[in-house]
């Protein structure tokens, strides 16, 4: 019956993913594959990856090499590496007024929809379920919020004011969901101490 409404929920949220798990599958030897299935069809790790990817593309937040290469300017050139804006970033391709309140309104209904999808895999989700996936993905998406609040920001300041309200009561929303995953991680964890003692 909980399969059946995940897979409902994946649906309602238009995220993609439909294929169903064996969680059987999942506890066999060699699971590797079955792991990377189960990620796939996940709902929460879908809409975290989806957010991430569409923030990327637009650079409101920085892929893996970059943030990589932005710590070792940081080292070597101190603060003046803060001013320099990565090539690709958000802020040095966006200076219009419409288009920086369109990619709001986008990021906005990307942020609510993770946070629905977590909070809908939550409710169903088996006692004892480990949500360390989610929650990695979740931290992730949390990241590229705070980096794309940043970007959103500093063209507000450039194009005028803008209304970033939505946006930031969705954040905080997807940042209360995933600490809820953290304690349930960390319970888990505690659980897990105790029984092996």
């Amino acid at each position: 019956m909980k399969l059946g409404l995940v897979t409902t929920a994946i649906l309602a949220l238009s995220l993609g993913a439909c294929a169903t798990v064996d969680i059987a599958d999942m506890t066999t030897l060699g699971g590797d594959s079955a792991i990377s299935t189960a990620e796939k069809s996940n709902v929460v790790i879908t809409a975290s990856d989806k957010l991430y990817a569409a923030f990327e593309e637009k650079g409101l937040c920085q892929s893996e090499s970059e943030r990589m290469k932005s710590a070792a300017a940081f080292l070597l050139q101190g603060r003046q590496a803060l001013e320099n804006h990565p090539e690709g970033a958000y802020v040095t391709k966006v200076s219009n007024f419409d288009r920086l309140q369109a990619d709001i309104i986008e990021a906005t209904a990307l942020v609510k929809n993770t946070r629905k999808a977590a909070e809908i895999y939550l409710e169903l989700a088996e006692v004892g379920t480990d949500f360390r996936p989610e929650l990695k993905r979740l931290e992730k998406a949390i990241y590229a919020c705070q980096n794309a609040k940043t970007q959103f920001q500093l063209v507000s300041d450039k194009v005028g004011a803008t209304d970033m309200s939505g946006f930031d009561e969705a954040a905080e929303g997807l940042r209360v969901v995933t600490n809820i995953y953290g304690d349930r991680v960390r319970e888990q964890a505690q659980k897990n101490t105790q029984s092996a003692s």
